[in-house]
């Protein structure tokens, strides 16, 4: 099976200047201090188990502090359609969710979420990505598999979870354009 293509917003670390380029050849390093990271901790929340899947981010940019972001990158997302050739495409985060064009343009099947180190974001909504991305891959008899209205053809084989899904008052996030397995508040 083809992998899940997980995509960040930007590298940041320590003594970085804002916006200098990610060393390719540190890809290692960063993926062992991601995993370690509270981004790291939440998204492995959200990887269904026995998936084969790639983390990026959307630019190569790195920042000094967590919260710094860049525009992402559409032809750098270009080339990593091409070279991974996902079967589902997670956008976690506003940054990330830039390149839905992107994604659009190869037809691949996504998923815009939140991104996993946004503080507001509850283990249950963490758990309804796992389950919609284990259902995107493995449809069952009760979900369409599709995760779209067809009436909106913007959405072509998307889910949204967006921050601006979630409710503050009472903590619930939910789903917009799911199947009715997935419709409502999680």
């Amino acid at each position: 099976m083809r992998p899940v293509l997980f995509v960040l917003q930007n590298a940041w670390r320590r003594g970085a200047k804002d916006g200098e380029r990610e060393d390719q050849h540190s890809d290692r390093v960063w993926k062992r201090l991601l995993w370690r990271s509270q981004t790291g901790k939440r998204l492995r929340e959200m990887i269904p188990d026995g998936i084969e899947y790639e983390v990026v981010n959307a630019s190569l940019s790195v920042g000094s502090r967590s919260r710094a972001t860049f525009a992402a990158d559409c032809m750098l997302m270009h080339s990593r359609m091409k070279r991974i050739k996902p079967a589902l495409v997670v956008l976690c985060g506003k940054v990330a969710q830039e390149l839905v064009p992107v994604v659009k343009d190869y037809g691949t099947p996504f998923v815009a979420v939140p991104h996993p180190a946004w503080p507001r974001l509850p283990k249950t909504a963490t758990a309804n990505v796992r389950e919609i991305i284990k259902d995107m891959l493995f449809p069952s008899s009760d979900c369409c598999g599709a995760h779209c209205d067809s009436a909106d053809a913007t959405c072509a084989g998307a889910v949204d979870l967006v921050d601006e899904a979630y409710d503050e008052e009472t903590g619930d996030c939910w789903w917009t354009h799911a199947c009715e397995k997935h419709r409502g508040d999680s």
